[in-house]
């Protein structure tokens, strides 16, 4: 299972904030793929994301080359339902949701039985084969939302408030037919000296697999 270099920077980027040598997101995720394979041997990825009221961040880690045509099974776990309690509403609330993808017909059924019954919340909280798709193309890491976040500062210096700046960004996007980055990076440009990071699509030789 191959971990894309934007995701290793991002893990890194993100290890870092929490200041704490025992903390290393990369070797988890790792860990986590491990335990994953091992209660489903035809596991194909894992994706996660975490969504605020004005931020999205995706990160995933998929077999290479992997045809989507192979998905036949997936299960979503929202970290909610995982502690057992909601986080309060407010613009700097997180959520966080984790998919598990795999080959196999009906091969997540049981566990998403077992974590029915480990939270006690049953298993339909946990979505079953509701994301055969895979995860989105392109998806947002952290460069791409440190771009999204310089323009919303940037349109707050000029007189909007923070939910005002997001709403521009998103008008912008869909009258121009484009993305949120995409735009972020158009008000960039227009002020010297940013430095805007390479988009999801940039291109970088170092990976890691799990």
């Amino acid at each position: 299972m191959r971990i894309p270099p934007r995701v290793v920077a991002d893990l890194a980027a993100l290890t870092k904030t929490f200041d704490d040598p025992d903390v290393d997101l990369l070797r988890s995720l790792r860990q986590f793929a491990d335990q994953v394979r091992l209660a489903v041997p035809s596991c194909v990825g894992i994706s996660m994301s975490l969504t605020s009221a004005q931020s999205r961040v995706e990160l995933e880690a998929m077999d290479d080359d992997l045809d989507r045509k192979r998905i036949c099974s997936s299960l979503a776990i929202p970290a909610a339902a995982v502690r057992g309690r909601k986080t309060e509403a407010g613009p700097d609330r997180w959520d966080a949701e984790v998919i598990i993808y795999a080959s196999a017909p009906g091969s997540l059924v049981d566990l998403a039985a077992d974590l029915g019954w480990l939270t006690t919340l049953g298993w339909p909280t946990f979505a079953l084969d509701q994301h055969l798709a895979g995860p989105p193309v392109g998806m947002d890491g952290l460069p791409v939302m440190s771009v999204i976040n310089q323009a919303i500062g940037v349109l707050i210096g000029r007189g909007r408030t923070s939910a005002q700046a997001t709403v521009d960004l998103d008008l912008r996007a869909a009258a121009t037919g484009t993305s949120r980055w995409a735009v972020a990076t158009s008000i960039l440009a227009g002020l010297s000296g940013v430095s805007v990071h390479p988009g999801p699509d940039a291109i970088d030789d170092g990976d890691a697999s799990v």
